[in-house]
């Protein structure tokens, strides 16, 4: 799949390129929903608008359930966060390998808040490692 010429290639679009060219049973054949076109660039807008720039970028996966996984790891803190394009909501994991700590929460990523959210808990953590 090409890239349209009419969106600006940017930092987000960049990252989120691979999985454009992902389809149905990318996983084993059979198994893996691709993301869908319209939800990866919903996903990009959000990351463009709302993304703090201090922030290093996550490591991105795309998930069989079609959305996307985002993860970061700040010393002995793993944070992953789910993505439902199709909800526009992200599961946040959080654990703490050296005591066992876990935290989790849904937050609504359609709208600033829940982005501001995202920022301020990822600052929070502080030397998110990339």
């Amino acid at each position: 799949m090409t890239v349209s010429s009419s969106r600006p290639p940017g930092r987000y679009w960049e990252a989120f390129s691979p999985f454009r060219s992902l389809s149905h049973g990318w996983l084993d054949g059979t198994h893996g929903r691709a993301p869908s076109a319209s939800g990866l660039s919903w996903l990009t807008r959000q990351f463009e608008t709302y993304y703090p720039d201090e922030l290093p970028m996550p490591w991105i996966y795309p998930t069989a359930e079609g959305g996307v996984q985002l993860e970061w790891r700040s010393g002995d803190r793993e944070i992953t966060l789910d993505i439902d394009l199709d909800r526009q909501i992200g599961e946040w994991h959080g654990l703490d390998l050296s005591t066992g700590d876990e935290s989790a929460d849904n937050l609504d990523l359609s709208n600033s808040e829940g982005w501001s959210e995202l920022g301020r808990r990822l600052c929070e953590l502080g030397g998110i490692d990339r």
